[in-house]
């Protein structure tokens, strides 16, 4: 029983000196979840500060609900009502992109099922979301039974549900690629997965999300993805966000093929005080991106 299982802790707990939970109503609360992380990050509003941000391991062996019900049941403030905006951003790995000319609501598990090559589990539902800088739908599927628990928890809010790609792809937008380069590449790195957003004058040339086993693999998928577009190694800044370090073998194995490859930084609006200055600001990229979807 959940009673007798030990309480899941935060691996990266930080707060702003400034952060007055008492405060919700100033205050946005953006969560990131899948089935082996739960992440959030509280923004003040006026000042697109973050003032919080704490990040937990599940277990993929245990329901996402009653990990959550452990986590909050212990929190001080997260399951609190009256936040500004709260935005729920889900972490899968089935997603697809659909200009507004051709989305119909009525087809979207149809959309879905093509990029699936499966149908629909009656464990899942079927969201969409717009993103209004592509004038495009983010069509994806996330696990029904973790939907309704943030519903029933946040029963008197208005609450935004999102995928992890459209923070991925509005962050990436908003990066500035050198002119001398003809395409800026995201690379966001987490446990056994890769997303690439690739960037080209100002618009999305392309976004897709990998699983992959080792840094072969990974390097395979970037290089394929560079290929695709025709373009060369030599032509793109490439920027590492997400799971990944200077000594990782992910690292150590891109430098070989991208000559201008760095670590990313925070979406540039995004103010963070000094009690954050221990985390790279490339680590928490689409958390903090969320905060601007649609903004």
């Amino acid at each position: 029983m959940i009673a007798n299982l030990p309480n899941i802790e935060s691996v990266v707990a930080v707060r702003d000196a400034h952060f007055d939970p008492q405060q919700l109503a100033q205050l946005d609360l953006l969560i990131e979840v899948s089935p082996s992380r739960f992440r959030f990050c509280v923004f003040k509003n006026a000042e697109a500060r973050c003032v919080c941000l704490e990040d937990y391991t599940l277990n993929p062996l245990e329901e996402t609900p009653a990990s959550l019900t452990r986590i909050y049941d212990d929190h001080a403030f997260l399951g609190l009502q009256g936040w500004k905006n709260i935005r729920i951003v889900f972490n899968t790995p089935h997603f697809t992109l659909i200009p507004d000319a051709y989305f119909r609501k009525e087809y979207a598990e149809n959309y879905l099922q093509l990029v699936r090559g499966n149908g629909i589990f009656a464990s899942e539902q079927v969201l969409s979301h717009r993103l209004d800088a592509m004038e495009a739908r983010n069509v994806f599927s996330v696990n029904r039974a973790t939907r309704y628990w943030f519903l029933s928890t946040y029963a008197v809010s208005a609450v935004t549900f999102l995928h992890q790609t459209s923070a991925l792809i509005d962050g990436s937008l908003r990066q500035q690629t050198p002119a001398s380069l003809e395409a800026g590449l995201a690379l966001y790195f987490e446990e056994d997965f890769l997303t690439i957003a690739v960037q080209q004058a100002g618009k999305l040339a392309l976004c897709n999300k990998f699983a992959y086993k080792d840094a072969a693999d990974m390097v395979y998928f970037v290089l394929f993805v560079i290929d695709t577009l025709q373009l060369k190694p030599a032509q793109v800044a490439a920027c590492l966000y997400g799971e990944i370090t200077p000594y990782s073998d992910d690292y150590q194995s891109l430098q070989r093929f991208l000559p201008n490859l760095s670590f990313g930084k925070k979406p540039e609006k995004i103010q963070l005080s000094e009690a954050f200055d221990d985390f790279p600001e490339h680590r928490y990229f689409s958390l903090y991106s969320a905060y601007f979807v649609n903004h």
